[in-house]
Formats: structure tokens, sequence, C-alpha cells
């Protein structure tokens, strides 16, 4: 679903996905609660073996479907708590649904059709814009079990410079909108497609815009983004299978001189918070768009829980 946000110079630009505003009751909670997370396009978990797992599940199209009157967790039935990965896993003959010999022979017929093909979004391809680019996935957030898929969708909205640098060698840091272009999609497109180049709005299929730092400087402002070493990362790159443990770890420390880490109980707060980094009035959102951002709901799971176990009102026990 798209939002139209009117900024200080008078055009707007279209925000998709970023704390979703105006669904129905039923795609937030259904009878599950699912759609508190699942809603946001980009909802990704990386795999062991490097593989992009979908999580995200378009509402509309959902209950739009075939299976849209049924709740999640009439399928997912082990499902109960959050983190729940390796317990999505089912079905149709797991879940109940479809046990007759006809249906067994239907479902053959569909030669494994997935259910929710179709509606899922995510980016598969992103251009490297900075060093992190040439090393990282596009979700590189894999470590933290509770929040990694949360952590992952912020790819679409920020760059990893806007949590990931070590502030104190910077001073007057503000942030405003660079443009990616090279954008590819899985799915529908989503984002902001605002272009501050041209300042104006246009619904493109490879470009995408996002929060970046930027430092001030004798007056020059300037886009605080890791790009110098690009050179050095591709040498390291190249040449790592070659290195012995000293070396890498020598690498590593050079290219990361620069890159802090936030806890994540903190980095909710660093922008989802009145006294937040980021001035999203600043940035043109709008008035209702900022009263959603500074009180997200999974802001309050992340922060006040290791393991969130469902109630029981959001579905079976």
């Amino acid at each position: 679903m798209a939002h139209i946000i009117k900024i200080a110079s008078g055009f707007v630009f279209v925000l998709v996905g970023l704390a979703c505003l105006a669904l129905p009751l039923t795609a937030v909670a259904g009878d599950t609660g699912c759609f508190t997370c699942h809603q946001y396009p980009g909802l990704v978990r990386l795999e062991k073996t490097g593989a992009m797992k979908v999580l995200h599940i378009d509402s509309e199209s959902y209950f739009n479907s075939s299976h849209g009157e049924l709740g999640c967790r009439e399928c997912h039935t082990r499902i109960n708590k959050i983190p729940h990965a390796g317990e999505n896993k089912t079905t149709c003959q797991t879940a109940h649904c479809h046990a007759s010999k006809k249906d067994e022979a239907l479902l053959s017929a569909s030669k494994g059709e997935k259910i929710h093909a179709g509606q899922q979004s995510a980016l598969t391809h992103v251009k490297a814009q900075s060093s992190c680019n040439l090393c990282h996935p596009i979700y590189p957030h894999s470590k933290e079990v509770f929040a990694r898929v949360v952590l992952n969708l912020h790819t679409t909205y920020i760059i990893c410079e806007v949590c990931h640098y070590k502030k104190e060698k910077f001073e007057e840091i503000s942030y405003d909108w660079i443009t990616t272009d090279e954008i590819k999609f899985m799915g529908k497109p989503f984002g902001s497609f605002y272009d501050p180049r041209k300042k104006s709005t246009a619904k493109l299929t490879n470009t995408l815009s996002r929060i970046a730092p930027y430092v001030t400087k004798d007056g020059k402002k300037t886009l605080l983004m890791h790009s110098w070493d690009m050179g050095k990362t591709r040498v390291y790159e190249d040449k790592k299978t070659e290195m012995n443990l000293q070396q890498k770890k020598f690498g590593m420390r050079h290219l990361h001189r620069d890159i802090g880490k936030m806890e994540v109980v903190k980095a909710c707060d660093a922008c989802h918070a009145k006294q937040g980094m980021l001035d999203f009035r600043q940035l043109g959102f709008s008035e209702i768009r900022i009263k959603h951002l500074l009180n997200i709901n999974t802001k309050g799971i992340l922060q006040k829980y290791k393991t969130f176990y469902m109630p029981s009102i959001f579905g079976q026990k």
C-alpha cells in the first residue's frame, strides 16, 4: 500500500511499506497478529546457505486469495512465539485441510506451487555505493535471532552508515535523502520513489531513495558514505583466500576502523523516538506518519522481550 507524504517545498513523494498505515484491522492483526511483522516488504532472513528467505506477505493479496479466509496459524500450527525460525514449515496435509484422495491428486498436479507465490516483495540487487556492499549481502543481519528480520527490512529505507558509524569521529551530522540506482525487486516495487536529484516523484522499478547521513564542513554538505575504501576492499576480497589469519584480522580492523555497532534496544530509540537522531518532519514525513514511526509496534516487542509468546486471543494456544 502506498502513502503520499507532502514535504516542505510543496511536492510529494510516495513511500511504500515503512510503518504501514491505514490497513484494515484484519490486515494488521488478523486472528493471529502475524501481520504485525509480516506486513512489511523486505522482511527477510538470510539462510546459512546465503539464500534469502522472504517472510513478507502482502496482506491485500493474501486476503483476496483462495486461502484468505484462513488464519495464518490454521496452517502454521507450530507457531506460538517470536522468534519462530524453523517452526513455520507446513504442508497442506500437516494442516489437515487437504487430506482426501481427491485433494492429494490436486496437490500432486500443482507440482508444489507455493501458497504465497506472488504475495511477497524484497530487494534482490542494490548497486554498490560503499565498501559495505562489496562484502555484505543486501540483507546483512543474521546474528540477532530475535531482531534480524526487522533489522534487515531497514535496508530499503536507510543506508548502512545511518546506524553503523562511529559518530564521535564526525561533527555536524545531519540526515537527508540519497537515490540509489540499479535496484532490482522481487515482487512489487516498494520504498520511497522520491528523487532528491530531480525533486520529484516517479514510481520507477529500478530506483530507490533512502535516508543517509551527511557532514557539514566549511559550509559544505557532504555525503557520509564509506566509499573511500572501495579499492582496498576489492583488493581484500580478491586476496583474502591467500592471507593468513593475522593478515585477515589486520585487514578487517583497517576496513572497519570507522564502523560502529548499536545494541538493538538502543538502535530502535536512536530513530524511533522524539529525541532520536532523525528529524522525520525535516525529512518530509507527514504528522500522522511521524506519529506511527515514533510508536511503531515492533519496537516494543524487540525492546521488552527475548522471547515473545503470542497471547491466546491471537489464535490457537
